[in-house]
C-alpha cells in the first residue's frame, strides 16, 4: 500500500509573505555587498598593472583603500549598534580618513584610478542607500502587514500552536484557582 501524501495548500497571503521575506533578505545582503563591487571589479581588471608589475607602494595603497572602504561602510551602516555603544562615531570617521590619506600617499601615481574607484564606490553606496530606503519604506511595512494579516486570519501555524498553549496554560491556572477556592 502506498502512503497518501497530504497536500498542503498555502494561502496567497502566506505565499506573498514568504516572497517578501526572501526579497527582504536579498535586499539586506545586497545593501552591504554593493559598495564592494566597484573596487573589486577594478582591482580584478587592473590586477597586473597595479600589483604584479609594481613595487610595494601600490599594493599597500590599494589595500589601505579597501580597508578604508570597509571601515567607512561599517561605520555608516552599523553606527548606531557598533560605534555609539563602544566608541565615538568621530573615531571611526577619523580612522577612515587616516587610512584614506595613507592610501593616497601610496597611490600618488595612480590617483586618477583611485578617484574613479571612489566615484564608482560612491555610486554603489548610493545604490545601497536606495536599496535600504526601498527596504525600509516598501518591503518591511508590507511584510509587517502580511504578518499581522496571517496572525489575525489564523494562517500561521506557529502562532496558532503558541496561542493554543497559552490558552491551555490559562485554563490550567484558572482550574487551579478554582480548585484552591473549593
Amino acid at each position: 500500500m502506498a502512503k497518501e501524501k497530504k497536500v498542503r495548500v498555502k494561502s496567497k497571503t502566506v505565499k506573498t509573505r514568504n516572497a517578501l521575506r526572501v526579497i527582504n533578505a536579498i535586499m539586506y545582503g545586497s545593501k552591504y555587498a554593493m559598495p564592494f563591487v566597484p573596487a573589486t571589479v577594478m582591482t580584478i581588471i587592473n590586477w597586473n598593472e597595479w600589483f604584479a608589475e609594481t613595487r610595494g607602494s601600490l599594493p599597500a595603497g590599494f589595500t589601505a583603500l579597501i580597508i578604508a572602504t570597509i571601515i567607512a561602510i561599517i561605520g555608516i551602516f552599523k553606527k548606531d549598534k557598533l560605534a555609539e555603544k563602544k566608541v565615538s562615531v568621530l573615531f571611526v570617521f577619523a580612522l577612515a580618513l587616516f587610512v584614506v590619506a595613507a592610501s593616497f600617499l601610496w597611490l600618488a601615481n595612480v590617483m586618477h584610478e583611485a578617484g574613479m574607484m571612489f566615484l564608482y564606490t560612491a555610486c554603489a553606496v548610493t545604490a545601497s542607500a536606495v536599496d535600504d530606503q526601498l527596504e525600509k519604506s516598501l518591503v518591511l511595512p508590507r511584510l509587517e502587514e502580511f504578518n499581522e494579516d496571517i496572525k489575525e486570519g489564523g494562517l500561521d501555524k506557529k502562532t496558532n500552536r503558541r496561542e493554543e498553549r497559552k490558552a491551555k496554560r490559562l485554563a490550567e491556572i484558572e482550574e487551579a484557582k478554582r480548585r484552591a477556592v473549593e
